[in-house]
């Protein structure tokens, strides 16, 4: 999907359906594989090579944010940790719609380790918007919604903080928005479904 996109210059508004039941995440999992389809269109296996470079460079990512969140030491902990997990070393070479949620998790919590340092609201905006990011890969990351919570109350964020937390937030939700306005809410309807009761349905 993601390659005929490239080829006839589209955005998937919506992802692939969720394993839970007849609800579609974002579309931004099929734009990481078109970035890494449009590097090297000639050859179908580019989005893995993509996804496992991105993934082998992001211990080095961590060390940075560990060095920010406590001090260098620290940060090399963190980057020997990441590079050495063997469910990171797995997610590197998979190409689900979990594998992104590393980035998106490992920048939110740069956004909030910023924030709680710097009080700018500029921070809380990226952090509502990985979140968000984070959920519309996959719906596990709605477990990042608890970075956000957390980061308004300890850092006493104020009416100011939400609303850019919410705007940040609202940014990745706008082609699950397009498709439903389009569409009757069938997807959003199908949620609410699945939240109010499917999942009791299943054993």
């Amino acid at each position: 999907l993601a390659r005929h996109a490239v080829a006839e210059f589209k955005l998937p508004l919506v992802g692939p359906f969720s394993s839970a039941g007849p609800m579609q995440t974002g579309g931004e999992w099929y734009w990481f594989v078109m970035l890494g389809t449009v590097l090297n269109p000639e050859n179908v296996s580019s989005p893995w090579v993509f996804l496992t470079v991105l993934y082998a460079l992001f211990p080095a990512f961590m060390i940075y944010l560990g060095k920010e969140l406590e001090d260098r030491r620290f940060g090399i902990i963190l980057g020997l940790l990441t590079l050495v997990s063997t469910a990171q070393i797995a997610q590197s070479v998979s190409l689900t719609n979990q594998s992104p949620l590393i980035f998106s998790s490992g920048f939110a919590l740069l956004a909030m380790i910023k924030f709680l340092k710097t009080k700018r609201l500029k921070f809380l905006l990226l952090l509502g918007f990985f979140v968000s990011a984070g959920i519309t890969f996959h719906f596990q990351g709605i477990a990042l919604i608890s970075f956000l919570l957390f980061t308004i109350i300890i850092g006493k964020a104020g009416i100011r903080g939400v609303l850019a937390s919410l705007g940040g937030f609202f940014i990745p939700l706008i082609p699950l928005l397009i498709f439903d306005l389009q569409n009757d809410f069938v997807n959003l309807r199908n949620i609410i479904q699945y939240f109010l009761h499917d999942q009791y349905k299943v054993s």
